[in-house]
């Protein structure tokens, strides 16, 4: 099993702009995929916004499953890009192939206020049609145990009181709420990793401990300063 981390267009540092750096990012990410497929027999692909609070290496769902695709949705139920575990194949490596050159000829050198979403609408139809010519399996992950950035709704998310005390492996920190009450559920809840210099980590081990502890000890319904969050937006 091989792991590609890929940073994010954030710290791409060449002066596009945002729209651009995730666009060109989304491409790059299956470029290195459709490589590493060529290489190896499986090949784990995750963003740096994926939490682990426990290895996924050692999940038995992940790793053993005999699907094509195993996936973590996305904020908007589909299924992403920023978690899957890929298994090489003809027709896995035919898919991803498919994939890139469709994104390509998608952008075809234009930016649109909404390239990243065509882009991955493109990959969603472009899965389904090759799940009907049998090439490839896709499968989503147990949205409880993996979730996507709307966990972060709270009680207002759709699977909150049936993941109530599931305590995930991985967490998408990707989410339409503000960077700031974010900030503030992940300081209440045990999920802010850093020293108060925000520069060096608090001790690895006990700060994981601390955080699985949390999703038993309260469910993690989100609340800030005590008070039910009830601002959150809708994912967009």
């Amino acid at each position: 099993l091989n792991i590609l981390v890929l940073s994010h267009p954030e710290f791409d540092g060449r002066g596009r702009s945002q729209e651009a750096a995730e666009q060109s990012h989304l491409v790059f990410r299956i470029k290195l995929l459709v490589a590493a497929l060529s290489l190896h027999p499986k090949v784990l692909l995750t963003s740096p916004d994926m939490g682990w609070l426990s290895s996924p290496l050692r999940d038995h769902e992940l790793v053993q499953s005999a699907a094509t695709m195993v996936s973590l949705e996305d904020r908007r139920s589909r299924k992403g890009l920023d978690f899957v575990l890929v298994h090489s194949s003809d027709g896995s490596k035919c898919f991803w192939k498919r994939v890139l050159r469709g994104m390509n000829e998608t952008i075809a050198g234009t930016v649109t206020d909404a390239a990243s979403d065509v882009l991955l609408d493109l990959y969603q139809s472009m899965t389904q049609e090759m799940e009907k010519e049998r090439l490839v399996v896709s499968q989503p992950l147990d949205p409880c145990r993996f979730r996507s950035g709307r966990w972060f709704l709270g009680l207002q998310w759709e699977l909150g009181g049936t993941c109530k005390q599931v305590i995930p492996v991985v967490i998408d920190f990707l989410s339409s709420l503000s960077l700031e009450v974010r900030l503030a559920y992940a300081k209440q809840n045990g999920l802010w990793f850093l020293q108060d210099d925000t520069i060096s980590c608090k001790p690895v081990e006990f700060s994981l401990m601390r955080a699985r502890s949390a999703f038993v000890r309260t469910g993690l319904s989100l609340q800030v300063n005590n008070q039910p969050q009830a601002q959150a937006q809708q994912p967009v």
